[in-house]
Parts: structure tokens; sequence; C-alpha cells
């Protein structure tokens, strides 16, 4: 563009000219709404991305949402511009410098680019939030005004100080009270529906930010009549270049969105997967018995802290990961339990030919002297999972009722044998005594026969 386009497209009013003496200007009532549903359509979908950033977990993830937010803000913005240009009817023919409408992108994007930085963060300051939207809102101004200078005709455009300096603070003000309704809708902790209308409403207030200042900075021009013998200039066909303008943002914004939900989701999974697994560990870790899972190549996948101690609780390095074969010889070499003392291989092969033909729970018993009951249950296409389960307190009761019942048998053998022996003890002198009783009984019977026994008479005669 010419110097004196330049001058024609960056000077305000003065009192060599007549505001009154201005081309009489229109808009079109379509063209305005579309224009505030790009912009709105834009800030929906950086809201989404700015979600994204907030999400990702590297800086080179950050970067690239921040750069797609960025692209697509600014696009949207500059569309939504270039939309309410077209809007804006004179009675001359237009058309646009190819190089100044370009470039007028790139302020656009930089303007996203600030707005995601400041919408991503989990928490900011009221001086971040206001010198976010300061820029945010230079950015945009700067992108509008350099739109108009890109404009190609026979006439000569000047700008309303005071309106000029109102659509920048407008511009400002609206900016700042964007990013404040997106902490607003950050802060809701609503339904799924409830979130996406106050995400809805959140896009309208920032494309509406958006459309303000440009309309107000439209309102700021005054466009007055040329020499009429300076042709407008090749460049731009407004309406061929509008047409494909709009189609592109549409379909860069449908794709912006698109990719958002879509990554939301599978964040959601994420999340979703993550939790069940911070739920699962938290109740494995809960329960007293040693937990383990062991994928199909018997290496160990998950296990509990009972299951790290029953294993070595002196050893600092990490059991995920592990094979089983390594794991057993492992506690077979450091003696941790009672059974390999000479023959180590011997006892590794015959555990190692158990775990991979699980059929029933067997006891084994720790060098500690503590008693261990192992169940284990081999998956298909998941692997072997095991169960520690301490019952050494058991094997103490078996043994005190095992000696207790030892103990009452013994009692009774000593019992039969004491009343055999009193039986017996007793039993000889009361034979002594009876027998002593049955002779004086005899002796006594005998004398007393004799006292009362009268002369013999000889045998009674019949008569």
């Amino acid at each position: 563009m010419s110097i004196e386009a330049l001058h024609h497209h960056w000077a305000f009013l003065d009192e060599s000219l007549d505001a009154r003496l201005a081309l009489p200007s229109t808009y079109d009532p379509t063209l305005v709404a579309l224009s505030i549903v790009i912009a709105s359509l834009a800030a929906y979908a950086v809201l989404g991305l700015a979600g994204r950033i907030s999400a990702a977990e590297t800086r080179l993830a950050k970067r690239a949402w921040l750069t797609a937010g960025a692209v697509t803000m600014g696009v949207g913005v500059w569309s939504m511009h270039f939309i309410g240009m077209l809007a804006f009817r004179l009675p001359v023919r237009v058309h646009y410098d190819v190089g100044i409408t370009l470039a007028s992108m790139a302020p656009a994007m930089l303007a996203g680019a600030i707005m995601l930085h400041v919408i991503s963060q989990a928490r900011t300051s009221g001086a971040n939030l206001v010198l976010g939207g300061a820029l945010m809102g230079a950015g945009i101004g700067v992108m509008h005004y350099t739109g108009m200078a890109a404009m190609r005709m026979d006439a000569v455009m000047r700008y309303d100080p005071v309106l000029f300096v109102v659509s920048v603070v407008v511009a400002v003000v609206l900016a700042i009270t964007a990013l404040y309704t997106k902490f607003v809708v950050a802060r809701q902790h609503d339904s799924v529906r409830r979130q996406w209308w106050i995400k809805l409403g959140a896009a309208l207030v920032m494309g509406c930010a958006v459309a303000g200042m440009h309309y107000t900075g439209m309102a700021a021009s005054y466009v007055f009549p040329g020499s009429g013998s300076a042709p407008a200039g090749a460049g731009l066909d407004p309406t061929f270049l509008g047409a494909w303008v709009s189609l592109a943002t549409v379909l860069i914004t449908g794709l912006a969105i698109f990719v958002t939900v879509v990554d939301s989701r599978l964040e959601a999974a994420t999340n979703s997967e993550r939790l069940s697994r911070a739920r699962l560990l938290e109740a494995i870790e809960s329960i007293s018995e040693g937990f383990s899972l062991y994928d199909t190549d018997d290496r160990l996948v998950l296990c509990n802290s009972r299951y790290r101690e029953l294993v070595d609780p002196e050893t600092t390095e990490s059991l995920v990961g592990m094979e089983f074969e390594r794991v057993v010889r492992m506690i077979a070499e450091r003696r941790l339990v009672a059974d390999p003392r000479e023959q180590v291989d011997e006892w590794i092969a015959a555990r190692l030919a158990r775990y991979r033909d699980p059929r029933e729970p067997f006891v084994l018993q720790r060098g500690d002297g503590r008693w261990l009951q192992v169940s284990e249950r081999r998956i298909e296409n998941i692997g072997t999972v095991a169960v520690y389960t301490d019952i050494t307190e058991l094997k103490k009761a078996e043994v005190e009722m095992a000696r207790a019942a030892t103990a009452a048998e013994e009692a009774s053998r000593a019992k039969s044998a004491f009343l055999a022996t009193m039986s017996h003890e007793i039993r000889t002198p009361m034979n002594g005594v009876i027998g002593m009783t049955g002779l004086l009984m005899d002796t006594e019977l005998t004398a007393e026969q004799r006292s009362t026994r009268r002369p013999y008479a000889g045998p009674v005669r019949p008569s």
C-alpha cells in the first residue's frame, strides 16, 4: 500500500472536513449476525482448547494446544472482522489489499495466544487478568485497524478521535470481562449439561466482546468522497473472498471443537481409568493379605505392601516388572522360607511347577517361623493372581490344641492307671477284711450252735 493510501486511512477528523459530508453507510443485518456467530463459535472452540492446555501433561503438548488455539482464535476473530467489513455498505467499490489483509491476521493470533495463556491457568491474580485483557483488547484493536487500512477505494477515511479511543477501551473492557467469564465457568461444578450451557454463554460473551470492539471501531470511521479519478485498484473481491473465508472459518472452528470434544472424552476416559486404578490400588493396599498379579509373561504387574514385606521387607529394589522366577530365587537364596536349605534349585523348580499349574491352596513356612497359605489362580489372557494369608496364629492354635489333646490323653491314661492301682490297693485289704469277717461269723455261729444244741436222742422211730 502506498504512503498516500496509508495517510488516507490513518488520520483523524480535523476542521478541514465536515462529518456531515461523509458518504452514507449501512449494515447488512445477516452479515452482522453471521459475524457475531463466527466470533462466538471461535470463542467456544478456544474455551475447549484452553481446557486441553490445562490438562496437557507435557510442555510440548501444551505448546501444541496453545498454537492450535491461537490459530483458531486468530482466524475466527479475523474472519469476524472481515465479515463485519463486508456488512459495511458504501456507495463506492471496495477491494482489499492482499498483503495487508493477510498481515492483519498476525495481531489477531497474538491476541488469541495471550488470551489462551491467561485462561488456561488454574489460578490467576486480578492484575494478570487485567493485563491479559488489555493485551488481548490491544491485539484485537490493532487487527481491526490494520484490516481497515487494507481497504482500496476512491475515497478518504478519517476516524473520530473520541470514538477511536472508546473502541480501544471497549475492546479492553470486554476482553477483561470475557476472561473473567471463563474463570466463572471454571469454578462451576454442576452437571455436564449445565456446564455446557454455561460454557456456551461464556462463548457468546467473548464473541460479543470481539464484535462490540469491531462495530464501535466502525462507528468511529468516516468515509469521504475521493477525487473521482483514482481507481479502487486491483485486490481481493469482497464477495468471493468473504464466502471462502466464512467457509474456512466454520471448518477450522468446527474441527477445533470436534478435536476438543474427542480429546475431552479421551481425557475423561483416561481420568476414569486412573481413578479406578487408584481405587483398586487403595483397596488392595488396605487388605491384610499379600496380593500379587503377574501377567501372562510371568512379570509382576501389581502388588501391595504386604506382599513386598513377605517377599523381602529390606529390599530397595522395585518388584514391579520382575519375573516370578527371579522373585522366587531371591526368596530362596535369602533364606526367607524354611523349606530350601541345601536343595535350593529343587525347591525353586517345585515352586515354579506349582505356580504354573495351580490347583489348590498350599502352606509354606517362612524362615522367621511364620506360616503362609498361598492361593494362586491362573486367569486366561490376564495372568496369575495370588493371595498370601498369614496363618501363623492358626498354626499356633493348632499346636496348642494338639498339646492340649496330648495332655488330656496322658491325663486320661494316668487316671486309668491310678484307678486300677487304687482298685487293687483297696481290693486287697478289703478281701482280707471280708475273709476275717467271714471267719469270725463262722466262729460265732459255731459257738452259738453248741450252746443251744440238745442231747442226741437217736433216730426218731415211727409210732
